[in-house]
């Protein structure tokens, strides 16, 4: 018997190439040698290689392979056999002619499945299965499968769990629902597979490097386009004319994908562990991922449209996180999830569309993110959600979000803590505008209207949350306003405006809350309560009672306003007259307002503004269309640093001016100090000319 001996000098594990010294080879060698030795002195030989045909010597193929030695081939004449094979040893599985040996599973299970090393299976039409060719986990394949139609099953090809080393080539596979899988299998050849017409045709599952270290050039293609799957490529440009049908990106660096149309994969464009990289104006279209990225970070996603995939963009992670990515612009259209976060932190979604997913924004367990300016509209569940698994959703900025129409719920925080909600438009959600259930967070500014479509619905659903700051909302045409559920208690709500919600709270009366922040700042305003303003403040003389345990104690007699003036500084403006629009002008710390009566038959109108020493000094004057007028200092403190006035005024469109009032000392050490440099300059000038025009 001949031996050969062929010892491999380097092994290859997660991409890390491991040499062998040669004691270790000659101790290989030793031992393969002393092996064949023994063989010999025991007169072992290897039996002969035959070749077997069906149906001459086996009616079906799986007697056959039952029947079969290690390297046999089993050659399998022309015709339908509705069988259900496991090749489970070495052999060769040859079709007479190509494509006309049909096995046909029958609907009934697996068509093909491999558990052996080296098996070789080659021109066959293999049809009706769960899975077409199964190849098995676990195992070192090293198996050829190639020259096949694999038509018609759930899964066309599969390899499973760790399944390596085996050569896929040659094939069409169509009309699946899945083409090709390769399920946590790594160090796998694909060459020239055509995956066509299927739902997906090309997918990848498993999220290390020891799963994806596969070899797949682009003479594979789906639906004609060729497969990119790049390993450790940096600085590349993938445009439009590479024609690329889906985009693979591992361990690269500085890769812009562009101007593609993707469709029917298990991804479009997928990233792991790959940074500084660009999706720009990419459509994918009917995938499982859009966009995905696992473990990667610091990239861009520009201007995309994602549409019916389950997932549209997915940021998630395996071992590290998926931080630090922009998502800016993009459309993203009848996902399942719309925008997925898992475990994933750091990120900025600005600008996005998201309309008509299931789940519009949805984030787990990911922190520090910021969502701004996003439209989310008609998720037929939620609009943006925000979950806890293990370390929490916390430290996440919701900003200037559209959320509307959801079928439940605008904005959801299930056990997602220590967040900001703030100047949102969240309307027209079926159930509640913002489910609150989660402890320490600020929903601060938004508008809240129109959340109307049961019974139940309600602007904020308070469940089983305490010590939120609920402050500086319009709440108004909601079913309720706020219901309050469970074991919600202190909580702090004040500076709201409840307008003509049907219930403007609903209370289960056995937990408290506060809905003031004290006299000198106010409650809220509530467009039903039916006391007066005999002293003249802005603040209604009786309280606005809930129940028992939740009593607003200073209501405030108009809707509550706040007004950026500067960074970090606000005006707060309590009026029951409109106010058009607000004006501050830092050079000469002024404020400017326009002003008109709400109703027609409205005479008299009031203000009540409480301007920070930082916006304005002390005193003030106070102009209504260029006329001074009186007003009243409700509070003024200089260690707090702020100043509450009151005005009133006789109603129509109206002017509002408020400048600082210098005292007079001050006025004249400004006078003197500008007479003084008047006089200097004159001196200045009359020199010159004196030095210019010399006396004769």
């Amino acid at each position: 018997m001949n031996w050969i001996l062929k010892v491999k000098t380097s092994l290859k594990h997660e991409g890390i190439d491991i040499k062998l010294g040669k004691k270790a080879v000659s101790g290989i060698m030793l031992v393969l040698l002393t092996i064949g030795m023994l063989s010999l002195a025991f007169n072992i030989q290897p039996a002969k290689a035959r070749t077997i045909t069906v149906p001459d010597d086996y009616p079906t193929i799986q007697e056959a392979v039952n029947a079969a030695n290690e390297g046999d081939t089993i050659f399998v004449r022309n015709g339908t056999y509705y069988e259900n094979v496991v090749v489970n040893k070495t052999v060769w599985l040859v079709g007479e002619d190509k494509y006309t040996t049909i096995i046909d599973g029958n609907s009934t299970g697996n068509v093909i499945v491999i558990t052996s090393n080296n098996v070789n299976f080659t021109g066959f039409t293999i049809q009706h299965g769960d899975n077409g060719i199964y190849v098995g986990t676990d195992f070192f394949g090293f198996c050829n499968i190639y020259e096949n139609i694999v038509r018609n099953n759930t899964n066309g090809i599969y390899l499973s769990g760790s399944s390596r080393n085996n050569n896929v080539s040659y094939n069409l596979i169509t009309n699946n629902q899945h083409g090709i899988v390769l399920s946590y299998s790594g160090e796998n050849t694909l060459l020239g597979n055509n995956a066509t017409s299927n739902r997906y045709n090309f997918e990848v599952k498993g999220f290390s490097f020891f799963h994806l270290d596969n070899n797949v050039d682009t003479s594979n293609t789906v639906d004609g386009k060729p497969i990119y799957y790049l390993i450790a490529v940096s600085n590349a440009i993938l445009g439009a004319e590479s024609n690329a049908g889906t985009v693979f990106l591992i361990n690269c660096q500085n890769i812009t994908v562009k101007d593609l149309t993707l469709t029917k994969n298990g991804v479009g464009v997928f990233l792991w562990n790959t940074t500084n990289s660009k999706i720009e104006n990419v459509t994918v279209t009917r995938s499982r991922y859009g966009v995905f990225l696992g473990d990667s970070c610091n990239n861009t996603l520009l201007t995309n449209t994602v549409a019916n995939c389950t997932y549209g963009i997915s940021l998630e992670a395996s071992f590290w996180q998926s931080n630090n990515n922009t998502i800016i612009g993009n459309n993203v259209i009848s996902n399942s999830r719309g925008v997925n976060l898992d475990t994933s932190n750091n990120n900025i979604i600005n600008e996005n569309i998201v309309t008509d997913n299931s789940h519009g924004i949805y984030l787990w367990d990911s922190s520090n993110n910021i969502l701004f300016d996003n439209i989310v509209s008609s998720s037929s569940n939620y609009g943006i959600e925000l979950w806890p698994y293990t370390s929490g959703s916390y430290g996440n900025i919701l900003s200037g979000n559209i959320v509307s129409s959801s079928g439940v719920d605008g904005i959801v925080l299930n056990g997602a803590d220590n967040n900001t909600v703030s100047g949102n438009i969240i309307s027209s959600n079926r159930q509640y505008g913002i489910t609150l259930m989660a402890n320490n967070n600020l929903i601060h500014g938004n508008t809240i209207a129109n959340n109307s479509g049961s019974y139940w619905s309600s602007g904020i659903y308070f469940g089983w949350t305490h010590n939120n700051i609920i402050s500086s909302n319009t709440i108004k045409d909601n079913s309720r306003g706020v219901f309050l559920y469970g074991e919600g208690e202190n909580n702090k709500i004040f500076h709201n405006n409840f307008i003509n919600n049907k219930n403007q709270v609903v209370s289960n009366k056995e937990h408290f809350n506060t809905w003031d922040d004290g006299y000198s700042s106010g409650g809220n305003y509530w467009s039903d309560y039916a006391g007066v303003d005999a002293d003249g403040d802005g603040i209604g003389d009786t309280a606005y009672v809930i129940d028992d345990n939740n009593i607003d104690h200073y209501p405030l007699m108009g809707p509550f306003n706040s007004f950026n003036v500067s960074v970090g500084y606000s005006v707060d403006v309590i009026s029951n007259s409109t106010i058009e629009d607000f004006r501050y002008f830092e050079s000469n710390s002024t404020i400017i307002m326009h002003v008109s009566n709400m109703t027609a038959n409205q005479a008299f109108g009031f203000c009540r503004l409480t301007i920070s020493h930082d916006v304005m000094s002390p005193p003030y004057t106070v102009k209504v269309n260029d006329t001074i007028i009186n007003f009243q200092t409700i509070y003024e403190n200089y260690t707090e640093g702020i100043s509450i006035i009151y005005l009133t005024y006789e109603h129509s469109k109206l002017e509002i001016t408020i400048i600082p009032e210098y005292p007079l000392m001050t006025i004249m050490l400004l006078l003197s100090a500008t007479l003084l440099t008047t006089a200097l300059t004159k001196r200045k000038l009359q020199r010159r000319k004196c030095i210019k025009e010399p006396q004769t």
